[in-house]
């Protein structure tokens, strides 16, 4: 490797890629190249917030909007499968919070009556008297 091919001590701490014990990696991961590129691939510094000029928090009434980012388990979506920034992320998630804890957004994944109804066929496989 030419001296202008090395890596200084900052280049490699500043790398977003680790090499963790165990890991397969080809002789180019470790070039000049390689290190530039994954440099650029970092994530982008803006969000769909962000663009928009939109502060989640605000939207916290906003059904359709708070439903992209819960699961159909009713969990709120983690950062890499939203694509926000950490910011926007934990705004997102307040703001989630506040619309379960208010009602606008279910807590469970299926509706009460739907939940109710299975309870009721439960107890009645099982032999136990109805509650009101």
């Amino acid at each position: 490797m030419a001296p202008s091919e090395e890596f200084t001590q900052q280049e490699l701490n500043n790398s977003q890629f680790r090499f963790q014990p165990g890991d397969v990696y080809a002789p180019n991961d470790l070039t000049m190249e390689e290190l530039r590129a994954r440099r650029n691939n970092r994530r982008p510094v803006k969000d769909a917030f962000d663009v928009l000029g939109i502060n989640p928090i605000t939207q916290y009434k906003n059904f359709n909007l708070l439903s992209d980012y819960v699961t159909s388990m009713g969990r709120i979506m983690h950062s890499r499968e939203t694509g926000l920034r950490p910011v926007n992320q934990r705004r997102i998630a307040k703001a989630i919070r506040r619309a379960v804890g208010i009602g606008f957004l279910p807590s469970t994944h299926r509706h009460p009556e739907i939940l109710k109804n299975m309870e009721i066929n439960m107890n009645n496989k099982l032999g136990k008297p109805q509650r009101r």
